[in-house]
């Protein structure tokens, strides 16, 4: 089994985080039950949600609450990018080429999102899901990043597509934001990344703009910057890690329940103390390093960019299976059928889509090939 998941770890040209992985398996579960959520809703026609009672819209309400992963994703990005800049900067390490950093994000994450926006578009476009004109127009915004600012709302192509716009406009900027780790006293960068971390709720209540932008989240990519900063600084924390461990506990149910009551200030925190507790406590550190959670949030990208289509096409296709027994019966039955499948065939489009992706010289290798097979060609 240890050998089978091995398969399907995700590939770094950093220092490989088990733990941080198994972040990312807490950012994308909650999204994924969010959108099984709304399929569920949407497809069978037995429920909806006035059919719930008291007790299931509480619990309802906080399956909504879902959509809290991204920005737990969005901190991930803050950490993971800002690591081999401030880690030059600070520690002496190999600098940082701005341009292999720009092309790493391209030949990384570009090919298995448009080779699923790709597949999504004609999927779409045999469903007549919306007018042929819509749809390209909302192909090539969502092809350039630019769905949110174009039309106002996700895409129609891939709606999950929103974040991945807002992560695009972060990458932009990080060898600029990175540029503030050449302040060498630690107090002064703290607090000048306290500032950062004040300046998008504020920008957001002035500016007031109304699509989804890095103005709206980019206080959980400082988070990440921020934590990245201690990590590089500290290799153990002067904390009791039993501290930690029940604080991280305690943080991960907060995350929800500020999103539940809309505390959005103190959201940030709650994220914080719970990538904290996941890099330096025992416990958690350990459960979030588990092989299969963490082999499970390593292929978060391609799950998250197929997940909606995939619980959509299975609810399409059987909308009518029923245990008799009520609401959460049904949801639950349903989960049993499409999560697994969800998982699979993730694991899947992983290791076809998106791991050979993950090997920085899979361009050289391509052009080398090609030469080869012309080469071949030509002298046939």
């Amino acid at each position: 089994m240890s050998r089978l998941l091995e398969k399907f770890r995700r590939v770094s040209s950093q220092r490989y985080l088990a733990e941080v992985d198994g972040l990312r398996f807490l950012a994308i579960l909650p999204v994924v039950l969010l959108h099984f959520r709304t399929a569920f809703l949407r497809f069978n026609g037995r429920y909806d949600y006035e059919s719930l009672s008291g007790v299931g819209k509480i619990v309802d309400k906080f399956i909504l609450t879902g959509d809290v992963g991204v920005p737990v994703f969005f901190a991930i990005s803050g950490f993971i990018l800002t690591l081999p800049f401030a880690s030059h900067y600070l520690n002496g390490d190999r600098k940082v080429s701005v341009k292999r950093y720009f092309m790493r994000r391209l030949t990384r994450l570009e090919p298995p999102y448009i080779i699923t926006l790709i597949i999504f578009f004609f999927v779409h476009l045999a469903l007549q899901t919306n007018p042929t004109a819509l749809l390209i127009k909302s192909f090539f915004a969502s092809l350039f990043y630019s769905h949110n600012w174009i039309f106002g709302t996700w895409s129609y192509i891939n709606p999950v597509a929103w974040s991945l716009e807002i992560e695009v406009q972060f990458y932009i900027l990080v060898p600029l934001i990175t540029m503030l780790f050449r302040v060498n006293k630690p107090i002064l960068r703290f607090v000048v990344l306290l500032l950062l971390l004040s300046i998008f709720p504020v920008l957001k209540s002035v500016i007031n703009v109304h699509v989804l932008s890095l103005i709206g989240f980019g206080q959980y990519f400082v988070i990440g910057i921020i934590v990245a900063d201690i990590y590089l600084r500290y290799d153990e924390l002067p904390v009791s890690k039993t501290l930690l461990d029940i604080s991280g506990f305690v943080s991960i149910i907060l995350i929800f329940v500020f999103k539940y009551y809309k505390l959005y200030l103190l959201l940030p925190l709650a994220v914080f103390i719970v990538f904290i507790s996941v890099l330096y406590g025992s416990r958690i550190k350990r459960i979030f390093s588990n092989q299969l959670i963490s082999v499970i949030g390593g292929m978060c990208y391609i799950t998250y960019l197929i997940h909606y289509s995939l619980i959509t096409g299975v609810m399409m296709i059987f909308p009518d299976i029923t245990s008799g027994l009520g609401y959460w019966a049904d949801f639950i039955l349903y989960g049993i059928i499409i999560i697994p499948v969800v998982i699979v065939i993730s694991g899947l489009a992983f290791l076809i889509l998106e791991k050979p992706f993950m090997d920085h010289t899979w361009p050289i290798k391509l052009k080398k090939f090609v030469k080869s097979r012309i080469s071949v060609n030509v002298k046939n």
